[in-house]
């Protein structure tokens, strides 16, 4: 198994970087179960699997972060259309993620978990 463990995802350069509110509501409505793959080593060592390995890999965008924006473009519709914000900030959320692309100044962080799992014999 590899996959994102999108709660720790963020692009918060500062304390209350607005960004982090359009990554956090595409986390909170793009994901069923944001919080399986931490219970996963769990779900199948309750199935009888040996867990051999679980690890952590870090993928983190700074130049050219087109996947990352996609996640602040996704979350800043989200907000706009669930009438939190209007679209013109919605707009300037997705504007300021770009200018800081430009400027070199972008961070964005998701942290995948890999499991590997066998059934013994």
């Amino acid at each position: 198994m590899f996959d994102g463990d999108y709660v720790t995802t963020t692009v918060a350069i500062d304390t209350f970087d607005p960004l982090q509110s359009a990554v956090d509501a595409m986390v909170a409505n793009f994901l069923h179960n944001p919080w399986l793959p931490r219970r996963l080593g769990h779900i199948l060592r309750s199935m009888g699997f040996a867990v051999v390995s679980f690890r952590s890999h870090g993928y983190t965008q700074t130049t050219e972060p087109q996947y990352m924006l996609t996640i602040v473009d996704r979350g800043a519709d989200l907000l706009a259309g669930a009438g939190s914000i209007g679209t013109d900030q919605a707009e300037a959320l997705k504007s300021e993620a770009r200018r800081r692309a430009k400027a070199g100044s972008f961070f964005g962080h998701i942290s995948y978990l890999s499991l590997i799992a066998r059934k013994p014999s």
